[in-house]
């Protein structure tokens, strides 16, 4: 049935069954054999089918327990988790759960699940919004666990320790004999920071955090500048300045957008100003250059859910980190100390 979806009549028809056997089963009436239940399962699985009813799809997973991935869109769209899904479904798989992926929709989705009540619930791009319905999924013993940073969540949470590798791009680039260290990061509306509280963007103040554990006299105003939707004018000018000859990029994106501006600019990177990146987990050739970078540990946090989904206990509030990995690359020059000893 190339470019079309299958429909009950297909799958009543390959079944060698009526509709009516078919809507049973689907709904979970009685009057359908087992094993032709299982016919029409299997075989409804194998094409794709999927009912408009969120009760009906988790009535179709006949593997083991339903587990379900609610994703935002906005969280998809970011290449951090992007591979996570994939890689939530072929571990939930072989630990003998039956996934089931909702995009969009997440308050609905949440609610849905208080009334199908599936083994457990992974929230991909965790909002505030979200915790009243999360804390009611908890209170009626649904395991809980989101993905990502939020100023309020009623459930335990997993993500990369941004400060922690922040700190360490910092530390590189200081042992390299870097003295003045920019940040280059997507902080929203935000030109430019002053001070650490302006920035409403967890990721983006963990980062700040970590840099300034490696330099506590780190001026914000002078050191730190935002892309502000892809507004390059403020980075252009701090390069433009040459006061600093290295620079701490806080997303792919960023990183590109530095490499546009330094080449605009006449700068070579690594050879004129040094370059560290954070990054989704992506191979060296999806650069021009091949990045300096700290990317996800994805492994990690995959296992990280997996062990809090599999917990006897009920989940509770509670944070869970998992340190950057770590890719050399070749975008940082080492620096004679002695031109650049003064302190930030």
């Amino acid at each position: 049935m190339p470019n079309r979806k299958p429909t009950i009549k297909d799958v009543a028809r390959h079944c060698g069954v009526g509709i009516g056997t078919v809507s049973r089963a689907i709904n979970g009436k009685p009057g359908v054999r087992e094993e032709i239940r299982r016919k029409i399962f299997q075989y409804m699985e194998e094409m794709g089918w999927r009912s408009t009813s969120l009760g009906n799809r988790f009535r179709l997973s006949t593997r083991g327990q339903t587990v379900v991935i609610i994703a935002s869109t906005c969280a998809l769209e970011r290449k951090y988790y992007s591979e996570l899904p994939r890689m939530l479904l072929e571990r939930l798989t072989v630990r003998g759960y039956s996934p089931v992926v909702l995009y969009g929709r997440c308050r609905e989705n949440l609610a849905h699940c208080l009334e199908v009540k599936p083994a457990a619930i992974v929230v991909l791009g965790v909002k505030s919004y979200q915790s009243d319905a999360v804390r009611n999924l908890l209170e009626k013993g649904i395991p809980v666990v989101g993905i990502g940073e939020c100023g309020e969540f009623s459930g335990p949470v997993v993500f990369p320790s941004h400060r922690t590798a922040a700190r360490q791009a910092c530390e590189r680039l200081l042992a390299a004999g870097h003295r003045k260290i920019g940040f280059f990061g997507g902080m929203g509306i935000v030109k430019k920071a002053v001070r650490r509280e302006e920035i409403y963007i967890e990721r983006i103040r963990g980062m700040l955090d970590g840099i300034h554990d490696a330099l506590p006299g780190i001026d914000l105003e002078d050191s730190a500048v935002s892309d502000c939707f892809s507004d390059l004018s403020g980075l252009r000018r701090k390069l433009e300045s040459g006061n600093h000859t290295a620079w701490i990029a806080s997303d792919e994106k960023q990183c590109l957008q530095f490499l546009h501006c330094a080449s605009g600019l006449g700068l070579r990177v690594p050879d004129d100003v040094s370059l560290v990146g954070f990054s989704p987990d992506l191979p060296f050739y999806a650069y021009p250059v091949d990045i300096t970078r700290f990317y996800p540990d994805n492994n990690t946090h995959v296992e990280q859910v997996l062990e809090i989904i599999g917990a006897p206990a009920s989940p509770t509030p509670r944070t869970f980190t998992a340190d950057y990995l770590f890719h050399p690359g070749a975008t940082v020059k080492e620096e004679s100390t002695h031109e650049h000893d003064e302190s930030v």
